[in-house]
């Protein structure tokens, strides 16, 4: 049985319930403000922390993402400076997860047991995305720029789930890909020219096509075995938000 249907997905992460998101929303909101006249004169009067934001300047980052989910993946970046209020960066993203959990099942009449089923299941869960994004900075407050970002992006990802028993088991798949445009706000506070603390949050609008499967089978006495499936195809839009990036940039 195939199908094909449109849909419409939005995956909103609540982003100011728990510390870690504040404190990093906290970090990109503070590079934007003004710093108080108290402290600028002082500030006039040193030399200001070298960086390494000017023109031709090449940097390899690398990020966690989604630091407050159990689903954690990383980013790995290359970012050019074409000047010293923008840059381009082509990041690489992958994440993933597996769950096993084997146990049993038992049956039972009143206070009688009649049997003990073993059963298992398995959880596979991949993603991965490419992203091109133009940058632009704030001037630099402290050693730290604050910026914003977006640029085209495409991904990919995989998930299946199995479920086992002796008598039956069940197998779904759904494999999707996507693309459409991705953005970013975050800081940047560097520690020396050369290394510099990254902390930003991202979004992400794309089409999305899914392809998605199910099998089912069962085993009757005698042996007769039937085995059921079907398909479907969805098609739509989707939104999501990450749950905060956080790493490091190191400058050639």
């Amino acid at each position: 049985m195939r199908s094909r249907r449109r849909f419409l997905s939005i995956r909103l992460v609540p982003m100011v319930v728990r510390g870690w998101s504040l404190a990093l929303a906290g970090l990109v909101v503070a590079a934007w403000l003004s710093v108080p006249t108290v402290l600028r004169a002082e500030e006039a009067a040193e030399a200001p922390r070298p960086n390494s934001l000017q023109a031709g300047a090449w940097a390899l980052q690398f990020q966690v993402v989604d630091i407050l989910s159990d689903l954690v993946g990383s980013t790995l970046s290359v970012k050019r400076q074409s000047s010293d209020h923008s840059a381009f960066r082509l990041g690489l993203s992958v994440s993933g997860a597996t769950d096993h959990v084997s146990g049993s099942r038992s049956t039972t009449e009143g206070d009688s047991l009649l049997e003990t089923t073993p059963s298992a299941a398995r959880h596979d869960d991949l993603f991965l995305s490419a992203t091109i994004q133009y940058l632009h900075y704030s001037p630099s407050r402290a050693g730290a720029s604050a910026f914003l970002g977006v640029g085209p992006t495409v991904s990919w990802s995989h998930t299946r789930d199995h479920d086992f028993e002796p008598t039956n088991g069940a197998q779904f798949k759904d494999t999707r890909w996507g693309a459409g445009v991705a953005g970013s706000l975050g800081a940047e506070w560097f520690a020396s020219r050369r290394l510099s603390l990254v902390g930003e949050l991202g979004w992400a609008l794309k089409y999305e096509h899914s392809s998605r499967s199910s099998q089912y089978g069962d085993l009757f006495p005698g042996g007769r075995f039937r085995l059921s499936e079907s398909r479907e195809s969805l098609d739509g839009i989707s939104f999501d938000s990450d749950r905060g990036r956080l790493g490091l940039s190191f400058y050639l």
